[in-house]
């Protein structure tokens, strides 16, 4: 979670026109962050408690009630300790301007110098017909300032973002998944401690037994590759659940039906019908390769 939380903080801070800001605004930011990698970091310590438990197994049923309770409790307070920073990150409202450094802008460059009263900016054109104009800055809006007549808007937010920390097209969507199916408990924390709780409560569960898949042939590594396609896939899912083309869905079938109150019935039915499956097919394999 440490790293996920410097990663995430690195990211936001690049990306945020916050080169200059103050100590505040990085103590938030860090919040924030944690809270952002609370739930990507839970799933890897899944991972990794049921690869540890498949290396020295004991009672099944002790086992997956560990693998619950150590999920969705220290989700849980986690979440709750976090929670309260949240909303604390703004973003400034003018565009990044640092003295004696080229910014990138969508129409050209722009290099700044330190003036009286205003700082002046040298407008470096590039194309057939390359030009400089030089004059006070000022800001004119949102990542907009204007140098005299010219005005520029600045692409990227952040004119010394980092290409290296944007999602790769494999990290990049489970990303997203990860940040609606966030948003949707910050919601329901927001709205109602007891639909916070149950769907909490079954999204464990359904996390929770996905830990067959950690057991499911006697080869370890195999068995990590299942468990990791099956926190996937789940993800996925419940990404698919929650998006607004399911819920128009729901609304043609069944009027009135709200998929997010009837979000816990899903996610503790999933979960019900893996163990189901596990009682019934998956046996309960020993790290020797023994069976039981």
């Amino acid at each position: 979670m440490l790293i996920f939380t410097l990663l995430i903080y690195i990211h936001r801070w690049e990306s945020s026109l916050a080169l200059a800001a103050e100590s505040s605004w990085h103590l938030s930011a860090l919040l924030k962050s944690a809270h952002s990698a609370l739930l990507p970091a839970s799933l890897i310590a899944f991972v990794v408690l049921i690869l540890a438990i498949q290396r020295r197994p004991g009672k099944a049923l002790f086992s997956f009630l560990a693998v619950w309770l150590s999920f969705g409790g220290v989700f849980l307070i986690l979440t709750l300790l976090l929670a309260p920073h949240t909303g604390l990150v703004q973003g400034p409202e003018e565009p990044v301007m640092l003295d004696q450094r080229i910014h990138n802008y969508k129409a050209g460059a722009l290099y700044l110098e330190e003036g009286e009263g205003s700082p002046v900016g040298i407008i470096l054109t590039p194309g057939e017909s390359p030009r400089m104009q030089a004059g006070r800055i000022e800001s004119r809006g949102f990542r907009e300032i204007g140098v005299d007549a010219a005005q520029l808007r600045q692409e990227p937010q952040n004119p010394f973002f980092n290409e290296i920390l944007q999602g790769t097209w494999i990290l990049a969507p489970i990303f997203k998944e990860i940040g609606r199916i966030e948003g949707t408990f910050a919601l329901l924390r927001d709205s109602s401690s007891r639909a916070f709780l149950m769907v909490l409560a079954g999204f464990s569960l359904l996390i929770s037994t996905l830990w067959i898949f950690g057991r499911f042939t006697e080869w370890p590594l195999l068995n990590t590759v299942f468990l990791l396609f099956a926190v996937r896939i789940v993800l996925l899912l419940l990404s698919l659940i929650l998006s607004p083309g399911a819920q128009e869905l729901a609304d043609s079938f069944f009027p009135g039906l709200r998929i997010i109150d009837q979000l816990w019935l899903i996610l503790g039915g999933g979960g019900l019908l893996l163990i189901l499956w596990d009682l019934l097919f998956v046996p309960y394999r020993r790290s020797d390769g023994g069976r039981r």
